[in-house]
């Protein structure tokens, strides 16, 4: 129980308790008799713990300890308050491991003397200290067709004391771990079931060392229940207040059907051979060699696919789910001199040694998932495979420390702390979690000095951000580390609130980080932690490998932002502060953010990355001042059409069709109008924004074009067609509409040394494409240190009525560009030079005159 609450929880479990009490009465009308027994395995004889609702003295069982008593009533060793109502329901109680101890008598009562909440659940102890045993409760006498409730409570818990509960083949969510600095704190359990017969088995697990005292059991019969399957609470709070609500996940008949269905028609087959996933390789970035779509066996998605096995509960699923597990452990690299130790390979068939650029996020990615197959299905896992997930979790913990990504990496720093706090905890390993304490303290005070995150607006990675805090504030104990989550929590949803389009039910931009649309799961995960809606909706028909998660993001978005997710009226603008720095550094990147000797050169004040936003109700527009035309970067980007069939506008640089890293982006934003520029960083990414930056400026092409891109979210987009149907074009501009909708993108400027422009349209891959062409023959070499100009400056207005665009104008003066949109204008260098020194020396003015 996590300390700051256990005043609260008292209290609360003294309303439970009184609630259990009446619940019998609540079931059935008129005096009910209560009537039920105990028994302990092994013993002598039977012993009537209750009689008509009465404690009856029994005599000592297997301890021979005298029974202390307090206020006269005499402390078994396990003594029901509330047998349910009817007779002859009975618990056998079998010590599974056969490492029991007792509490001295007088401490117990020392113990208890002051907690009048446990008068009516209370015993000498059971307390467990034990690796993989447990205790077994055997009931029988149940009537088939009631909902019963069997609630428990452990007292004198170790710290970090983790228990699971399981029924049979149908274990279920995991106890949160509480850390307990006084022996006396305790926490209740409950299990809630349909009986199916007049038997039921359950039994409580401790995970690793944990022990704990069982310290008392209340049967009751729940009235107005429907047969859901077997469920298990451990709370460490009321699981219906804001914060700690999402910690509680009620995995309803409908859920779990999803979950089977997507497992079943998973994008993925299931190799049964290698015992892992098989697909077309979907991965073109420059970590791998791999051709697109050659057949590959995946290592991180074959263990979210154990973990869903697993979560699915179903025998056949779970055994799988071994050879799964098993298979994906093969592949970590274990070599403790290797500088990958720790880490998995995209690929079986592209070992790590191969891998151009190994991808260490595959450390965190697959770490934590088996932190959550440990962390709530250990009781499943066979000892010695238990054994291997645990190294392995440590092994990647070390590179992931090691490694240190900094604070702008918002998702991977925000996962490595979890990550390394929750592999500290498991491993009981001081260094691990001080690290992972030190990085979240670290990504704190960076959205505090910076006002936000590094990677701010992302339809990809905010999610990715509020998994691993969900996992944070729901897992960890230590209280500094909840209280930095739950800030960092409140602060991404008060973000996404701001650009939110419910419209199109899609984030505006800017984009930090991103594909162009949130794709259907996580709409559908923003609309239920918002209370747009109340269950999933029904299974679509086009699976994704995101539905197998769907599960585990029980997200609750804080009450005040709820309201901008609901619904748009009428036109709102945003205008704010993404990252504040004293360097133009890029988003996200974890290199050095200015090079050596560039400093000096440098102005001296601070640089923002400020996001403009128009959000109308038929579209909505987003631009961020300065960032960089990256393959994953949207700095500018405009959705519009329906929440059904979305569609959007980007623009990116492309060169042999491929993202070209080295553009560097400004712009201008007046509501549904926006001026862009584009200028080239001789220090720039080739086909990565830093992994293969250009070798000074010098790189070679085919083809360079600027892109405009208009794409749907869905492969039949009848939108799309209709934009397609309506566009028409001039020698530098291009016009299209849906509905009401007038879209138009006209090039102001292009100079790129001596190369001509021209305009080419064309209809690609579910897409629209506009291109603004500086070259196309044969490969040739390009260095952009010799160019003296290479610049591109566009307009793009968005409008739904006749009233004028504010007027959008560029000209070039000496080595500058001087631009305008209204009464804003910005100035920047037009010979490509580093990212930083280009960035650095672009200014901003508004209201011009």
């Amino acid at each position: 129980m996590k300390q700051k609450r256990t005043n609260s929880m008292i209290s609360i479990c003294r309303i439970l308790l009184l609630v259990a009490c009446l619940l019998p009465f609540i079931a059935e009308a008129g005096p009910v008799a209560f009537s039920g027994k105990v028994v302990i395995d092994g013993a002598e004889e039977e012993k009537v713990i209750l009689d008509n609702g009465e404690h009856v003295l029994a005599a000592n069982i297997r301890g021979g300890l005298p029974l202390p008593v307090i206020e006269g009533v005499p402390f078994e060793q396990l003594s029901f308050t509330n047998i349910a109502s009817g007779s002859g329901v009975e618990i056998r109680l079998i010590d599974m491991g056969g490492a029991v101890t007792y509490n001295d008598s007088e401490t117990v009562a020392s113990y208890f003397s002051d907690r009048t909440d446990l008068l009516s659940m209370m015993s000498t102890g059971y307390k467990s200290e034990y690796y993989k045993n447990g205790l077994r409760l055997e009931m029988s006498g149940l009537k088939p067709g009631m909902t019963y409730q069997l609630q428990g409570f452990f007292w004198d818990s170790g710290p970090n004391t983790s228990f699971y509960l399981c029924d049979g083949k149908y274990p279920e969510n995991r106890s949160r771990p509480i850390m307990s600095t006084e022996p006396a704190k305790g926490y209740y359990w409950t299990a809630l079931w349909t009986a199916n017969s007049e038997t039921k088995t359950i039994e409580l697990r401790p995970s690793r060392r944990s022990r704990a005292t069982l310290a008392g059991l209340s049967l009751s019969i729940v009235p107005d229940r429907n047969g859901e399957n077997f469920k298990t609470t451990l709370p460490q709070g009321n699981c219906s207040d804001g914060g700690p609500g999402m910690c509680c996940i009620n995995v309803t008949p409908q859920m779990r059907e999803r979950l089977d269905a997507a497992i079943a028609n998973h994008p993925w087959e299931y190799d049964p051979n290698m015992h892992l996933l098989i697909g077309a390789n979907r991965w073109n970035g420059p970590a791998t060699n791999m051709p697109l779509g050659e057949p590959v066996h995946l290592t991180m998605w074959s263990a979210e696919y154990a973990l869903a096995l697993l979560d699915s509960l179903q025998p056949e699923h779970i055994q799988r789910a071994y050879l799964v597990l098993d298979a994906v452990l093969d592949y970590q690299d274990v070599d403790p001199a290797s500088p990958t130790c720790g880490l998995w390979p995209y690929f079986t068939e592209e070992p790590l040694i191969e891998m151009p650029y190994p991808d260490y996020n595959w450390a965190d990615f697959i770490g934590i998932t088996l932190l959550d197959i440990r962390h709530e299905h250990s009781s499943l896992i066979e000892p010695d495979l238990l054994v291997r997930i645990d190294q392995a979790i440590e092994r990647a913990a070390r590179l992931v420390m090691h490694r240190d990504v900094t604070a702008s990496y918002t998702n991977v720093a925000t996962m490595s702390s979890y990550f390394l706090l929750a592999s500290g905890e498991l491993a009981n390993d001081e260094e691990l979690f001080n690290k992972g304490l030190e990085k979240l303290r670290a990504l704190h005070q960076y959205q505090q000095v910076h006002g936000g995150f590094g990677e701010y607006n992302t339809p990809n990675y905010s999610i990715v951000t509020l998994d691993a805090l969900r996992r944070l504030i729901c897992n960890i104990e230590n209280q500094e580390a909840v209280a930095l989550a739950g800030d960092l929590y409140d602060y991404a949803w008060s973000e996404l609130s701001s650009f939110y389009h419910a419209p199109t039910n899609q984030l505006s931009g800017p984009h930090s980080r991103s594909s162009n649309f949130l794709n259907e799961r996580r709409r559908e995960v923003i609309r239920i932690a918002t209370g747009i809606q109340d269950e999933p909706s029904p299974y679509p028909n086009e699976y994704n490998v995101h539905e197998i998660k769907f599960i585990r993001r029980n997200h609750s978005c804080p009450e005040p932002y709820r309201a901008a997710f609901k619904e748009l009226d009428a036109p709102r603008e945003v205008s704010r502060v993404l990252l504040k720095t004293k360097y133009p550094i890029i988003a996200g990147l974890q290199d050095k953010p200015v090079p050596e000797g560039i400093e000096s050169q440098l102005p001296l004040d601070e640089y923002e990355i400020r996001a403009s936003t128009y959000l109308h109700p038929l579209f909505a527009l987003g631009t961020a001042n300065r960032s960089v035309l990256g393959h994953q970067r949207r700095p500018i980007i405009a959705h519009f059409g329906s929440s059904e069939d979305p569609l959007s506008l980007t623009v990116h640089c492309m060169k042999d069709g491929r993202v070209f890293h080295a553009a560097q982006f400004f712009s201008l934003h007046d509501k549904g109008s926006a001026l862009g520029v584009i200028t080239f960083a001789t220090n720039g990414g080739d086909k990565h924004i830093h992994v293969d930056r250009l070798d000074e400026g010098k790189f070679s092409a085919e083809r360079l074009s600027l892109q405009f891109k208009v794409s749907a979210m869905r492969s039949d987009s009848d939108n799309l067609r209709r934009v397609v149907e309506s566009l028409t074009r001039g020698d530098d501009s291009v016009q299209f509409s849906l509905g009401d909708l007038e879209v138009s993108i006209k090039k102001l400027l292009s100079i790129f040394g001596e190369t001509k422009t021209s305009l080419i349209v064309e209809e690609s891959n579910n897409s629209l494409l506009i291109d603004f062409e500086f070259y196309d023959g044969e490969t040739r070499d390009f260095d952009l240190t010799e160019i003296e100009s290479a610049v591109f400056a566009f307009a793009v207005n968005l409008s739904t009525d006749e009233a004028e665009a504010p007027t959008a104008q560029v000209h070039v003066e000496g080595d500058q560009l001087k631009a305008f949109l209204g009464r804003q204008n910005l100035v920047t260098p037009i010979k490509p030079a580093v990212g930083q020194l280009l960035r650095g020396n672009t200014f901003f003015e508004t209201d011009v005159k």
